[in-house]
């Protein structure tokens, strides 16, 4: 009887142990999920603290230009606003991405992601809509896209106030103090209400937003450069049989230019005669941007003047085709 007993307490004994060490293990890992989850939390709070300082600004940049700086603007900084809105909403929705929030912070998450990506549609409309108004005044379908996008924008900031009162609940959460997140609108109720039509009347007929090509030839280059002499009120070149030609073209229009064929072609002024022609492509040229394109070899007659033509192609819209050309005169000192 009495060893069977010291059995039965030796298995007891070793279930309660096998418990003890379940219970600890469950518990540690419970403790480090809770840990894990909490820096996930706070990563993420951490996010939204800084994504809501740059859109606090950038709101207040958007609220300024639409109520006093439209009217005075032009197409490169309606772009240059548009485009920094953009992109900031873009990367932290990026950033939102590579993190895992836990299931705490859910709520708080979709909202924010929500509220950026309202802000994001909004912008790129109303850049679209202000852009049209002033591309094509008569067109009421700007009008509407406007309004449309502000109230996509207005969508924006319900979204943001929901995220701000979400963050009451993670408090408890992250059992330490969330500090202070700003309140982020672009388009505020106390604020001056702004319509579609407001908006598009301030850019029509604005030529400093209307779209516009124009590109020209900027500047003629030699090498070797000029001596400094002069020959029949010609610039002089020293003897060379060949001389290397730059052309610089600039794009002094709003929009994007792309497939630009130039031309050099130089002839000897006496009889007219072609010594060299060729073309070359600059595959784009943003607003504002030069480029410079090379022709090498090009061969020069001594004792004689020669012309040099430089021609950028004229776009259809082009607003100023006499500047698409250019022409430079040199003369080619004798070898001595």
């Amino acid at each position: 009887m009495f060893p069977e007993r010291r059995r039965r307490k030796r298995r007891r004994g070793g279930w309660f142990a096998l418990l003890a060490v379940a219970l600890l293990l469950a518990a540690s890992f419970g403790f480090t999920n809770l840990r894990s989850d909490r820096a996930d939390l706070r990563e993420f709070v951490d996010l939204a603290a800084v994504a809501a300082l740059e859109q606090e600004a950038l709101a207040a940049q958007f609220g300024d230009f639409l109520n006093f700086e439209i009217r005075g603007a032009d197409r490169d900084r309606i772009i240059a606003l548009f485009s920094g809105i953009k992109d900031a909403a873009r990367e932290r929705l990026d950033e939102l991405k590579l993190l895992e929030v836990p299931a705490g912070g859910a709520h708080s998450e979709a909202l924010f992601s929500e509220a950026f990506e309202a802000w994001l549609a909004g912008s790129a409309a109303l850049e679209s809509g202000l852009l049209a108004a002033a591309d094509d005044p008569a067109s009421p379908i700007p009008v509407i896209s406007i309004d449309n996008a502000l109230t996509e924008m207005r969508v924006g900031d319900r979204l943001y106030e929901r995220f701000l009162l979400s963050l009451d609940d993670l408090r408890s959460e992250l059992e330490t103090e969330v500090g202070d997140v700003p309140v982020v609108a672009y388009a505020p109720v106390n604020g001056l209400v702004l319509t579609g039509i407001d908006l598009a009347d301030a850019v029509r007929g604005a030529e400093e937003v209307a779209a516009f090509n124009d590109v020209r030839v900027n500047q003629i280059g030699l090498d070797p450069d000029f001596t400094g002499g002069e020959h029949d009120g010609v610039g002089v070149l020293a003897f060379t049989e060949s001389v290397d030609l730059t052309i610089v073209i600039t794009n002094v229009g709003n929009l994007p230019e792309s497939n630009l064929a130039v031309a050099a072609r130089v002839t000897t002024v006496a009889d007219g005669v072609s010594v060299f022609s060729e073309q070359t492509t600059i595959d784009s040229l943003e607003p504002g941007a030069s480029k410079t394109v090379e022709f090498f070899g090009v061969p020069v007659v001594e004792g004689i003047t020669h012309e040099v033509l430089a021609i950028v192609n004229a776009l259809t819209d082009d607003v100023d085709t006499d500047n698409n050309t250019a022409t430079l005169r040199f003369f080619i000192q004798a070898e001595s």
